[in-house]
């Protein structure tokens, strides 16, 4: 959803931090960490589990520049300091009403 009006508005610096705090399926973050160049790093919450294996398994070609969390977006800060992350560059968050989501948070 909206992949390249993120990208652009992201301004992607090359070996920057970027997050991802609902990463879902990966598609926003896979354009992401492709920008990154060396040394970049990008992480990637999710609450679903299903949904981050999938991120994984589609994220999985760009190794350690990825690292993806079980957590809440909610949980961002606590991520931040149980890793000791340094500021990102950019964070995005997006919540999208699917069918399943409707039915997992009611």
């Amino acid at each position: 959803m909206l992949v390249e009006e993120t990208i652009h508005w992201l301004a992607i610096k090359p070996g920057g931090f970027y997050v991802d705090a609902t990463v879902g399926l990966g598609g926003h973050a896979i354009e992401i960490v492709r920008r990154l160049g060396a040394g970049g790093q990008f992480v990637g919450l999710d609450r679903d589990a299903a949904a981050l294996e999938i991120a994984r398994a589609r994220l999985a070609e760009f190794g350690d520049k990825v690292t993806l969390v079980h957590a809440n977006f909610s949980q961002i800060g606590e991520v931040f300091a149980e890793r000791r992350l340094p500021p990102a560059d950019g964070v995005i968050c997006a919540w999208i009403a699917t069918p399943k989501r409707r039915q997992t948070t009611l």
